[in-house]
């Protein structure tokens, strides 16, 4: 796989803000590889060499808050102790594309690293939230670091890990031409999450049909600091494979037709490559019908053999509705689910039955093609 992918993986990876971690050897231009794209993709960007601080430059410093009273004299907020964020934390939170750069992190103390477990994942660093944060980790092999400790399995799992060998065949081109900005690909559209459905189909059908792929740790300790599946990490690729597909990274529209390189990275970055492989090439069977074709003639419905696929066609045409859920295509949809069940998949169906009346529209009277379903949705209490 070329090292061209890797990069442009990791331009995703800082537009979709899906947390990413570079290991690879000394020298190899992680760190300014990495600033050359917050260059890009960020308004300001903050660089912090983990290995020389201490948990609360992440977490907060602990400090006396006073009680809070309002004009008439009531307490609104009690004393207490609050977390104070050092000073980058707010000027990040106040950019519109912020990035952090969180470099030797192989190198952080144990207790440092814990403290930016919350902040890698959800943004929040002391008591403050940086929104729309993209978070990038370089390190070395905890073998050749100078003081390198292997990452826990909950500190691993937060990140889509690139790996970073770069070839010297790559580096030479670089290194005759200047070294010049590195190709992070093309910026992913405006409307890159409108994909985001599709891909949540493609890992639904494959969990439904595959359980044991999507959460599974590896037994082996040192494993636990690589890639694997995990029902966040299945969420974190589910936003990269809808970003590859906005740009044209996609696993093809054709049945059969082979992934693209920097998907293949995302994928593998985040689940691991056993499990990403086993999705690739079950998504790359599916060859599902288009959900809007579905929904505009639902007699037209003939679902496949195979329960799997029957369920990601159902899921397909629930997702699509949701996305757009109007009355008529709510009610188109349990057109659908009944010509399913009239095939004699009402199993299949109950699933997407449950969600589909869980998004009822305001005002919307419920159609004769739920009769079918009124004894399950009555036990959910959705009816």
């Amino acid at each position: 796989m070329n090292f061209d992918a890797t990069i442009k993986a990791l331009g995703i990876c800082i537009q979709t803000k899906v947390p990413a971690l570079l290991e690879g050897g000394v020298g190899e231009g992680k760190t300014a590889i990495i600033q050359a794209l917050f260059g890009s993709f960020c308004d300001d960007y903050q660089v912090s060499i983990v290995a020389l601080h201490e948990p609360p430059e992440y977490g907060g410093y602990p400090v006396p808050q006073a009680a809070v009273h309002d004009a008439e004299g009531r307490v609104t907020q009690p004393a207490g102790v609050g977390m104070l964020p050092v000073g980058w934390v707010a000027r990040l939170a106040r950019a519109k594309r912020p990035g952090l750069f969180l470099d030797e992190f192989s190198n952080g103390a144990p207790a440092t690293r814990s403290a930016t477990m919350r902040g890698v994942l959800d943004g929040v660093w002391g008591e403050t939230r940086i929104p729309n944060l993209a978070t990038v980790v370089a390190m070395n092999p905890a073998d050749i670091a100078e003081s390198g400790y292997e990452l826990s399995a909950p500190l691993s799992n937060r990140f889509c890990h690139l790996g970073w060998d770069m070839p010297v065949e790559w580096w030479n081109q670089q290194h005759i031409a200047g070294f010049p900005a590195p190709d992070a690909g093309e910026p992913l559209p405006a409307d890159w999450e409108k994909h985001l459905l599709w891909a949540r189909t493609l890992v639904a059908a494959f969990a439904n049909a595959k359980p044991d792929a999507i959460r599974k740790m590896p037994a082996e300790a040192a494993l636990r600091s690589k890639p694997f599946p995990s029902m966040r990490s299945w969420t974190q690729a589910e936003r990269l494979l809808a970003a590859c597909r906005s740009v044209g990274y996609g696993v093809g529209d054709t049945k059969g037709a082979l992934p693209h390189d920097v998907l293949v990275k995302c994928i593998e970055g985040c689940t691991g490559p056993g499990a990403a492989r086993e999705f690739l090439t079950y998504v790359g069977e599916l060859d599902l019908p288009d959900p809007e074709t579905v929904l505009a003639d639902p007699a037209s419905l003939k679902l496949p053999e195979r329960g799997d696929r029957a369920f990601a066609v159902l899921t397909a045409v629930v997702g699509a509705v949701l996305a757009n859920n109007t009355p008529k295509r709510w009610n188109a949809a349990w057109a659908v689910l009944a010509k399913a069940t009239a095939q004699g998949r009402p199993d299949v169906a109950a699933s997407s039955a449950r969600l589909l009346a869980q998004h009822r529209p305001a005002d919307t009277r419920l159609p004769k093609e739920v009769s079918a379903f009124v004894p399950l949705l009555k036990v959910a209490g959705l009816i």
